[in-house]
């Protein structure tokens, strides 16, 4: 099973608690967490404070969940950096180590 999540759909409230509910109570037997694929995206958090690493803790939270199997740059356009993506390495560095 695949569930593909964004930051940008505001539905990870709703999303949530449906996997959450669905686990818990009608997966199949033996079902677990490690049985879904998860995609998320971050969109709005890049320029907000935190950034990408706030958004994606703030994600799982309302989804209810530990880890993303798959986390993504929503639209990596040019947002009026000097360079694409010079977000990039010092944005990941903190988040991955």
């Amino acid at each position: 099973m695949t569930a593909d999540e964004a930051e940008m759909y505001g539905n990870e409230l709703v999303t949530g608690a449906a996997l959450s509910e669905w686990l818990t109570h009608h997966a199949p037997a033996g079902t677990t967490r490690k049985d879904i694929f998860v995609t998320s995206k971050a969109f709005q958090c890049i320029d907000a404070p935190g950034g990408i690493a706030a958004g994606c803790r703030r994600s799982l939270e309302n989804l209810r969940l530990t880890y993303f199997d798959l986390y993504l740059l929503h639209a990596p356009f040019d947002r009026g950096w000097t360079t694409p993506f010079a977000f990039v390495p010092s944005t990941f560095i903190h988040l991955f180590f």
